[in-house]
């Protein structure tokens, strides 16, 4: 879907959105704790007048269309988020100094552009600002941005300039033992699976459980959990169990279990 217009924006939290184009916006956009914003290939979100980040400790979140592990699966996603967004956000000369804080930016070409004419003076912030798994992480064209708690993981280039602009301050890289960030520790991955290939919203053993969720029970995620007295069949997860139905939905009435001396008999009696 392609959101925009000249008025305000606010984008709320708990939310789940997806950028198909370009999102253009007039007014205020303002960026709600918890929001999710998703962009499909070559989308991005542009700001002309100012932008409201209400995060104070909780982060909004944008990235790719193809990642399952932030908000509601969008439908036609792979699961597996490419760099296709650039840039995520994009503060196009807006009138007056702008700051950006609690972002996290995953999967995009570049994280955030300030554009701005050099004659003009633009100084502006980014502060605690996540960028992830982004080639390109922030962009200063004609303008002034002031760093601080910017922090980087997967980012090739972490500062570009252009047309005069300057940072202020330096980025840090900081990827919690996940280096690929796929909301998986590492050591977790290459314990179970001996590669970093899958990620947090993958099912490897496909018993319905996320990844990620297997890693917060401590449950295995290459062996299927088992639900007692789930129904047989072939979708079922116990298909591959050789146990008897009966020891999980024994009849009420008429029922002993087998001895020695009757092993040859029927353990369902009339």
């Amino acid at each position: 879907m392609a959101l925009g217009g000249s008025g305000d924006y606010t984008f709320a939290s708990g939310v789940t959105y997806l950028i198909g184009s370009g999102g253009y916006w007039g007014g205020t956009v303002t960026f709600q704790p918890n929001c999710i914003i998703k962009f499909d290939i070559g989308a991005y979100l542009i700001a002309y007048t100012s932008i409201v980040c209400n995060g104070a400790g909780t982060y909004s979140i944008l990235t790719s269309k193809h990642d399952n592990l932030y908000g509601e699966a969008i439908l036609g996603s792979t699961g597996n988020p490419t760099c296709g967004t650039s840039p995520a956000l994009w503060l196009y000369y807006v009138p007056s100094d702008t700051s950006a804080s609690y972002l996290q930016i995953r999967w995009a070409q570049t994280g955030i552009q300030f554009d701005a004419n050099p004659a003009d003076n633009r100084s502006h912030s980014a502060q605690s600002i996540k960028l992830q798994q982004c080639p390109y992480g922030m962009l200063a064209n004609g303008c002034f941005v002031y760093l601080s708690g910017v922090t980087t993981c997967g980012v090739t280039t972490p500062l570009s300039v252009g047309n005069g602009g300057f940072f202020s301050g330096v980025t840090s890289v900081d990827c919690a033992g996940d280096a690929d960030s796929d909301g998986l520790p590492d050591s977790w991955e290459m314990l179970y699976f001996n590669t970093l290939a899958q990620n947090g919203a993958g099912d490897a053993d496909g018993d319905g459980i996320s990844n990620y969720n297997e890693y917060l029970s401590g449950s295995n995620p290459i062996q299927a959990s088992v639900t007692i007295g789930e129904p047989l069949g072939p979708s079922s997860r116990r298909t591959g169990l050789v146990i008897s139905e009966i020891m999980y939905n024994p009849p009420t009435t008429g029922f002993s279990p087998p001895n020695n001396s009757e092993s040859s008999k029927s353990i369902i009696r009339s």
